[in-house]
């Protein structure tokens, strides 16, 4: 069983909520205080609870905030449902006192089931800055996957053309070029590899729909739980062996660079430990 594959997801990695930048950059946030006593609750290291809503700050200024998304929720949705977004403005509303319509742009998103690092913009001049350097792919990102088998080489590069399947939420992908596919290329380098699955470090060069999910699938090796892309059952449906570890870009008005990283979840590794005992 891929017991050991899942101990590179345990405390020599990812115990500490870790935010790693240059020395130059604004200071991280370490704890949020609120003025909303009763239906806020303050807590160490970045992290609130609003209601029953918990959030990680991983990084903050008056420019940009990075938080740290779990598995389960979507980045953006309509008003009326839950999302990353309408928590980190209900955020910033609490702390700063705001009132009225509070501005946050969105330059990236994770999947609903992906866990990890979430930049956002607090101005709009920011906002423009992180959205053409997600267009011009010089934002470096890097993910952590369990995933299905055993990869061969351990190293190297996977290069797709990925076509999104029309009237449904998932892709395909293809080895040769195609006209209604777009180009994907990853980078990847496996950590541990166990008898029947592998902790694998990816590292996207471009940012298609399901891209690192479709690249996985299509050479036998499903991220962990994704049943969406044929893998066996293992978490919640609201749950894959993906996190996005961190992401390193330039900061929109210092332009110093900076890297944020986000812990991989407890829940994702305590729940994986417990079904393969």
């Amino acid at each position: 069983m891929p017991l050991k594959a899942l101990r590179g997801l345990g405390p020599s990695i990812t115990d500490d909520l870790t935010t790693r930048q240059d020395s130059r950059a604004p200071t991280a946030t370490k704890s949020v205080f609120l003025s909303s006593p009763g239906t806020t609750t303050p807590k160490a290291n970045g992290v609130f609870n609003r209601a029953e809503h918990l959030i990680d700050i991983l990084y903050e200024d008056n420019h940009c905030l990075a938080v740290s998304k779990p598995c389960g929720l979507s980045t953006q949705a309509p008003a009326s449902n839950d999302s990353l977004e309408a928590r980190v403005k209900d955020y910033l509303r609490e702390r700063y006192q705001k009132k009225g319509r509070i501005y946050l742009g969105v330059p990236h998103r994770l999947d609903r089931v992906v866990s990890g690092v979430v930049l956002f913009a607090r101005q709009t001049k920011s906002a423009q800055r992180l959205a053409q350097q997600f267009q011009e792919r010089t934002v470096e990102k890097c993910y952590l996957a369990i995933v299905e088998g055993r990869i061969a080489p351990a190293e190297g590069e996977w290069e797709d053309w990925i076509r999104k399947i029309p009237d449904e939420a998932r892709v395909d992908a293809f080895s040769t070029e195609r006209e209604d596919a777009r180009h994907a290329l990853t980078r990847y380098r496996v950590l541990e590899q166990d008898e029947d699955c592998a902790l694998v470090e990816l590292l996207p060069q471009t940012g298609r729909m399901h891209q690192l999910r479709i690249q996985t699938a299509s050479r036998g090796w499903s991220v962990l739980g994704d049943t969406l892309y044929g893998a066996s059952p293992f978490f919640d449906a609201e749950t894959i062996a993906l996190h996005a570890r961190s992401l390193s870009f330039d900061h929109p008005i210092s332009y110093e660079r900076m890297t944020i990283e986000a812990p991989v979840p407890a829940t994702l590794r305590l729940n994986a430990r417990a079904r393969l005992r």
